[in-house]
């Protein structure tokens, strides 16, 4: 058992006081809907019957570092849906070049079987031109 000692003081008052009319109207209040935007802490004097409640000062700097955290993830989210529209636009842009690259590739195809056809013509024309004139062939190119 703990002998009187003038320099003693309780180390945790805040229980005896909450025992009594502060903790019932906070559980009130609590029970309404009325809710602290932060948490309680409370203090009351033995020696001088004085109670306060308290502001911690670091709840100042937690708020300010999770406004600061939202901001982050407001720019992280908005990045990423940048980043989306690029990919889809990139996504839409190389399937274009894949479709011209195709088609060229067919009017490639054409062009070759058209120059095939034009030097089948023109071998056809000189073989009817020897033959007509008696051997001679004589050609006019013209350009197609």
């Amino acid at each position: 058992m703990e002998g009187f000692d003038p320099d003693f003081e309780p180390a945790a008052p805040f229980v005896t006081a909450f025992s009594g009319v502060v903790a019932a109207a906070e559980t009130m209040k609590w029970l309404t809907g009325i809710r602290h935007g932060h948490s309680l802490h409370y203090q009351m004097s033995f020696r001088s019957s004085l109670c306060r409640e308290l502001q911690m000062r670091q709840q100042a700097q937690i708020k300010a570092q999770q406004a600061a955290a939202e901001v982050q993830q407001e720019q992280i989210a908005s990045q990423r849906a940048q980043i989306s529209r690029l990919r889809d636009r990139d996504a839409q842009r190389a399937h274009t070049l894949q479709t011209v690259a195709a088609q060229m590739t067919v009017l490639q195809n054409k062009l070759a079987r058209l120059e095939g056809n034009v030097s089948d013509l023109r071998q056809a024309s000189k073989t009817a031109l020897a033959g007509a004139n008696g051997g001679q062939v004589t050609v006019r190119s013209h350009n197609l």
